[in-house]
């Protein structure tokens, strides 16, 4: 039928319109001649050069050769085996592209015509000229073997890859795989690979058994069921597929494992593993090997039925490799593991979870190509580690035995081919050395005996005893037997131990005897001989009567009479506390020497001949209980050990200064705490009155110090001694109030006044004019001795109050973010005391012009311990700005608080200022990454344009607004 008026052509039955770019058949069609415009309705077939479309009603737009097709539609696709289903889909022929909105989604056929999978969303688009599909929106994608879900889906049937975006999550073979973006690999229809970026996590569901009630542990009878879940996380996470199987996982950044250990399907614990990366191979559907590795860190956890173990096992090394199947374990680089009261270090580690056994080794032939920390060393709560080149242990028994190994009793070592221990206390040694030489390859002297038994803290049993000196046979006894008490207080002889110095000579050091005569004190004698020096006498002494005082007295005296030069040197050093009453305490502490250089020709400890200064004080505090009172008195000394030794060389310039000797004698401390003025009587309602508190506190200072100044003297410079006794009291009285105003502002108000006395003090010379004399360019002064005052002080207030902000944001575990954010504003204000006050002038600073009319100030109070005087006028307000971030987590029923970040800003702006009143702009952010890692930002702005310096103009400017410009960070 042809509609003349309207350009329209309109066909029924079995219609075919063909434009020779494509066919189109449907029941009906319309044909709009002005539009060039086709519209067919049933049963409806669309077909060009590479695609088909079917739908029940269809609108073809010849001009710009696309389709839009409703009503049961979909595009077929035969090169590439895809189909677009969806009520309403729109088809571009000349540029292939197709987009669905209308439930759509999309189904690929295999080879043989089955569906491989499908995909679902809101809004499917296709570009068909490149194989690729994304979908948008409640995305979903599923085939026999898994399903996934997403926010956003890119699929390129080219290169078989989907591109998951939006809280991507995997179900397959009972596991849950989730991340911020997921891409799946399909090759030849199979699904070879998946790789989750950032959070990455996989978790699974189970079923274990208990062990049977009564029955016995080789049996293996399943008891009661229980749900298990295993899971490990990362930020990158890679998982191959092996003839649809899993096949590996591969965990990288921050990687844990959570894994329940069964066998036989009954639970026998946790194991949880984390490190830089993680691998896991599969076998059969079944996990077989766990590999961790970088910084490695772990642990097994037993199940309470787990009877053949009841400890958690703790363990760390570089990499370890976790056999299920074989039920072994290997520890290699820094090895460590824990159980109970053992820690056990190697450079390799083998555990036989079926047998509780544990093998450790060195990473190379020992001794010769390992390194001391790789040896296996068992550590045991009580005693010293055992050490050895071989090492088996078993954690059930207790038992172990050590092959070439080695320990330290007391001030001993003891060495042995075999080391078996038989149980917590008794350990059998064969082929046995003990020695107190600490040159562990060839000691100079040891005791040598083929049978050694040795019990904890209680005694050695030798059998028989050869002694040694350089491996020369010299005493021989069938039998002996040591006490070997460990820490437990005895009297006993002290052995000695043998080295050579190409400065001191040979020597003999520690021979001695140790006298515990009650338990209330102790002495320790021993005697060190050099044979090129003489001997050395060192004494401790302990002492403590409880809950009254405790303290010590230890020394040397040293008798160089085998020197070229005979001496004679001592050292001393005091420590006692004292609490003479409830209220009142005295403790001191004291270093002295009879020569600055002691320590550095005749010690071998590395941290006295480094010793720099000698420290000593003594305190005497008093408290008065029920009153705010307190009084404290301190006497100090610190002396220069290496000052001796600088004035050896002559003084480069004049005016240089060695402190030698400093002395507080004493310092005298009187305060009183912070209290209200007005207290809150009881069962009265607080007033604004209730929170003015009031502040005292006085100190005596007298100060002496030693020291060398550089001078000229006889036309050279030479050093010369000064010794400078300062005095000076000072008290300070505080007023501050807190208040709340308007609800949610809190207002603070401080004042504080400061008194300085002094006796003791310098002024300006003057001549007959009442001129400044001047020398070298300074004022030349007088000492005088007169009772002098100051007085200064500064007032500040500040608002601030709290503003909460709450964001309910939930993703996964995250359910809220809360923004906490604090405005501060204050006020402060001091005067410039070397200038008039409101009309006052304070007269601390004394004013005066030279000979030749040149203007002079001087401060007599700058060399004195108070100080110079304030000066320079401050009137400033200050702005502050906090922030902090903070996230509520909630994993089941239990919710976690974490403190995200905080984020500060700070500045002031000084109105006393003539110039560059706003001081820079001070940003700083900080976030814990980690319980041991912190990351702190600092940033420093300035308002102010910059030319060699700061100048008094905006650096930059936006509509009025300035700019300030990045100084430091």
């Amino acid at each position: 039928v042809y509609y003349a008026a309207d350009e329209i052509i309109e066909a029924h039955g079995n219609t075919n319109y063909d434009d020779g770019k494509v066919n189109l058949r449907a029941r009906k069609i319309k044909y709009y001649v002005d539009e060039d415009i086709s519209e067919a309705f049933g049963d409806v077939r669309l077909k060009d050069e590479k695609r088909s479309v079917r739908a029940d009603y269809l609108v073809y737009y010849s001009a710009e050769e696309k389709a839009v097709a409703e009503l049961n539609a979909v595009i077929h696709d035969p090169r590439r085996n895809t189909s677009l289903y969806g009520d309403s889909l729109v088809y571009f022929s000349r540029t292939e592209n197709i987009e669905a909105n209308k439930n759509p989604y999309v189904v690929k056929l295999d080879s043989t015509g089955a569906e491989n999978f499908r995909i679902r969303g809101d809004i499917i688009r296709g570009y068909e000229d490149r194989g690729r599909f994304i979908s948008i929106g409640n995305v979903r994608i599923w085939r026999d073997d898994f399903s996934a879900y997403s926010d956003e889906l890119d699929y390129n049937d080219s290169t078989e890859v989907a591109d998951m975006i939006g809280h991507p999550k995997v179900f397959r073979d009972g596991q849950d795989l989730s991340g911020d973006r997921m891409k799946l690999q399909l090759k030849g229809e199979m699904l070879q690979s998946l790789f989750i970026y950032n959070n990455a996590v996989a978790s699974s569901r189970g079923k274990a058994y208990l062990p049977a009630a009564g029955a016995d542990s080789s049996t293996k009878s399943h008891g009661d069921s229980l749900r298990v879940y295993d899971e490990i996380t990362g930020k990158f996470m890679e998982i191959f597929f092996k003839d649809g199987k899993t096949d590996s996982i591969r965990v990288f950044g921050m990687a844990t494992s959570y894994y329940n250990v069964t066998e036989d399907s009954i639970i026998q614990g946790v194991n949880i593993a984390s490190g830089d990366t993680v691998l896991m191979k599969f076998a059969d559907r079944r996990l077989n090997r766990i590999t961790v590795i970088g910084g490695t860190e772990g642990k097994f956890i037993p199940d309470k039925s787990n009877t053949s173990m009841d400890t958690t096992v703790v363990y760390s090394a570089e990499r370890i490799d976790y056999f299920l199947n074989d039920k072994e374990t290997f520890l290699r680089d820094n090895s460590s593991i824990e159980s109970g009261d053992m820690k056990l270090t190697a450079g390799k580690i083998q555990i036989q979870w079926n047998e509780n056994l544990l093998y450790a080794y060195p990473i190379g032939q020992a001794p010769f190509d390992s390194l001391p920390a790789d040896l296996p060393t068992l550590y045991q709560k009580g005693r010293e580690p055992f050490s050895g080149e071989q090492m088996v242990y078993n954690m059930k028994t207790k038992k172990g035995r050590i092959v070439e190994g080695k320990t330290k009793e007391q001030d001993g070592y003891y060495y042995g081919e075999n080391i078996a221990k038989v149980n917590t206390k008794e350990f059998y040694v064969s082929n046995g050395v003990y020695t107190t030489c600490d040159i562990e390859d060839h000691p100079h002297y040891h005791f040598q005996s083929r049978q050694m038994k040795l019990i904890h803290k209680d005694k050695i049993i030798a059998r028989p005893i050869i002694f040694y000196i350089q491996d020369i046979p010299l005493l021989a006894l069938p039998f002996g037997i040591f006490p070997n008490q460990g820490g437990r207080r005895h009297s006993g002889w002290l052995m000695p131990t043998y080295g050579e110095s190409g400065k001191d000579g040979g020597n003999i050091r520690g021979l001695g005897y140790f006298w515990a005569p009650s338990d209330y004190y102790d002495l320790k004698l021993t005697m060190d001989f050099y044979d090129r020096v003489g001997i050395v006498t060192r004494y401790a002494t302990r002492y403590k009567l409880r809950y009254v005082f405790d303290g010590s007295i230890r020394g040397k005296y040293t008798n160089e009479f085998l020197s070229d030069y005979e001496k004679r040197e001592w050292t001393l050093n005091i420590n006692h506390n004292h609490k003479i009453s409830p209220t009142m305490r005295f403790s001191a502490n004291g270093s002295f020497v009879s020569s600055d250089d002691l320590y550095q020709r005749m010690s071998y400890n590395q941290k006295d001949r480094l010793r720099q200064q000698l420290i000593s004080n003594a305190t005497l505090s008093k408290t008065w209980p029920g009153r705010p009172y307190s009084l404290s008195m301190t006497l100090n000394q610190t002396t220069n050990l290496q000052a001796n030794n600088l004035i050896k060389d002559a003084p480069a310039s004049s005016g240089q200064k060695i402190s030698y000797i400093s002395r507080s004698l004493p310092n005298v401390s009187f305060s009183r705490s912070s209290k209200p003025i007005i207290p809150l009587k009881s069962g009265a309602s607080s007033k604004w009155y209730n929170n003015i508190y009031f502040s005292l506190s006085s100190k005596l200072r007298n100060n002496q110090t030693i020291n060398y100044l550089s001078d000229v003297l006889d036309d050279s410079l030479q050093w010369q001694k000064n010794d400078v006794t300062k005095s000076a009291v000072t008290h300070n009285i505080s007023m501050n109030s807190s208040q709340k105003i308007l609800k949610f502002i809190t207002l603070n108000q401080n004042m504080s006044i400061q008194e300085g006395w002094i006796m003791d003090y310098d002024m300006p010379v003057r001549d007959s004019s009442g001129a400044f004399i001047i020398q070298n360019n300074k004022i030349l002064t007088t000492p005088v001795t007169d009772f002098k005052a100051r007085h200064t002080g500064s007032v500040s207030m500040n608002a601030q109050t709290k503003l909460y902000g709450m964001f309910p944001i939930r993703i996964g575990a995250l359910q809220v973010i809360r923004h906490v954010m604090t405005p501060q504003v204050g006020l402060s204000y001091r005067p410039d005391f070397t200038k008039q006050i409101f009309g006052w002038d304070p007269g601390y600073v004394e004013t005066g012009v030279d000979s030749i009319g040149n203007d002079w100030t001087y401060d007599p109070f700058q060399s004195t311990l108070l100080g110079s005087t304030p000066s320079g006028e401050s009137r400033s307000m200050t702005f502050s700005l906090s922030n902090i971030f903070q996230a509520k987590t909630k994993h089941g029923e239990e919710e976690n608080k974490i403190d995200l970040f905080t984020l500060n800003f700070r500045t002031s702006h000084n109105f006393a200022a003539d110039s560059l009143r706003w001081a820079p702009i001070s940003t700083s952010i900080r976030t814990q990454l980690s319980k041991k890692l912190a990351l702190n930002i600092s940033a420093s702005h300035d308002l102010y344009a910059y030319n060699n310096s700061r100048v008094n103009q905006w650096n930059d400017e936006w509509h009025g607004i300035p700019i300030p410009r990045l100084t430091n960070l």
